[in-house]
């Protein structure tokens, strides 16, 4: 055999070889024409009616819409990926020029009526009729369908904004039972190949897992979030504590210099704020907020130093042309905690200390009595500082611990994982 007709023969060859792998337009219309003539897609796809069908789902999230604190809503974007095999739909490829795979509407084939139980919104069947389902020359059916999923999610509040929350997707199939059909999983865990990330929850974990509610099955998406609390630390927190700080040196202002005014416009300024902060979470009596305990404490201690302020004020307008009693003449003793007018006192001391002689002097040091400090000029101005400055230290002390025991709370909570259910 001469070199030329062997390679005429190769060409030949791989003429016939590739016209037998490359299915023509005729062998797909007879696949279509073979396997649905006589098709019922209301009967199950078992020869056997006593077998059951085992379905399997993949589910790939393609965003978090939005989570509503409000009225506990979670709502996603995402679509199952649903594998099955019908009996009636199967055919030897090489019986139709090698054809592996055909493409058809969801509505030509048996698939069974899917929807999200939990919905917040109305129950909706999941799929669209323009939708295609992909089948394999074996049998196997693979339905994708997609769908925005808005569900009840029960936020738990009481670490905001350091929360994390886990929310579910259920799924169940209607006018099927586990003796008809059973759920399986692909994966365990959801696809993230089309996902775009959320501006304010963080997905840290997913979990697929089959349940049964009676004797119907069912498909439990579950999403493990965390928020990520950056903004409302920054617009949120550390305005109320800087407010929380500021409120205090209503202690540095003096009487009858606009104390009660300035106290008032803290305290609107906290009302404000709690307000704010309950249109944003849920009216929920089985768990409060940290975060709102804590405004309220420092709502009262606003309204604390509102009063203080306003009786402060009557006094000081009311005795401050009498004698002060000796019961408050203390008040004045460690007015240099603040050296408000320390100088002033000093200067007092001095003069009041050279009146004295050296030998009455030597006296009172013996004596160990303070009555250097009796023999000063007390006004009004100081008793009324020496109370501010007692005052000062002593509201700081609890607002520090207010403030350091609520956000070292928060803080430990968002070290804490999740517990899986």
């Amino acid at each position: 055999m001469t070199t030329h007709t062997t390679v005429v023969l190769i060409v030949i060859a791989i003429n016939v070889l590739t016209s037998y792998c490359t299915p023509t337009k005729e062998d797909i219309q007879n696949v279509y024409k073979d396997i649905f003539n006589n098709y019922d897609r209301r009967i199950k796809p078992r020869r056997n009616l006593q077998d059951i069908v085992n379905m399997k789902f993949t589910f790939s999230l393609v965003s978090i819409t939005e989570i509503k604190e409000k009225s506990q809503m979670f709502t996603v974007y995402g679509f199952f990926e649903t594998r099955w095999k019908d009996e009636y739909l199967q055919w030897n490829s090489s019986d139709y020029g090698g054809v592996k795979n055909i493409t058809t509407y969801q509505n030509n084939v048996w698939r069974p009526e899917i929807s999200a139980l939990n919905t917040m919104i109305r129950l909706n069947l999941i799929g669209d009729p323009a939708l295609p389902v992909i089948i394999n020359n074996d049998g196997t059916v693979r339905w994708f369908a997609g769908e925005h999923f808005s569900v009840l999610c029960k936020l738990h509040i009481k670490y905001y904004p350091f929360d994390k929350q886990e929310c579910s997707l259920i799924v169940g199939v209607w006018g099927y039972g586990v003796e008809d059909i059973t759920f399986g999983t692909l994966d365990d865990k959801v696809m993230f190949e089309f996902y775009e990330p959320h501006v304010e929850w963080e997905v840290m974990d997913t979990l697929l897992t089959i349940d049964n509610w009676g004797d119907t099955p069912l498909l439990r998406v579950n999403f493990f979030l965390r928020r990520m609390p950056d903004f409302t630390v920054l617009t949120f927190l550390v305005p109320i504590i800087l407010l929380s700080f500021l409120n205090l040196s209503v202690f540095i202002t003096p009487v009858g210099e606009g104390k009660i005014g300035f106290s008032m416009t803290v305290y609107l300024t906290f009302a404000v704020f709690l307000g704010s902060l309950s249109s944003r979470l849920p009216p929920n009596s089985h768990e409060t907020s940290i975060l709102t305990v804590y405004l309220t404490a420092l709502a009262v201690l606003c309204t604390c130093i509102v009063l203080i302020s306003a009786i402060q004020t009557r006094v000081y307008i009311r005795y401050k042309d009498r004698p002060i009693p000796s019961s408050l003449r203390f008040l004045a003793k460690r007015h240099s905690w603040f050296c408000l007018s320390c100088c002033h006192r000093k200067d007092k001391y001095l003069l009041n200390e050279n009146s004295v002689s050296s030998e009455d002097s030597n006296t009172i040091k013996e004596d160990g009595k303070d009555s250097d400090f009796d023999n000063l000029k007390i006004t009004w101005d100081d008793v009324m500082n020496g109370l501010d400055s007692r005052l000062f230290w002593l509201f700081i002390s609890v607002v520090v611990t207010l403030t350091s025991s609520c956000f070292l709370t928060l803080f430990l909570s968002s070290q804490n994982t999740f517990k899986y259910f």
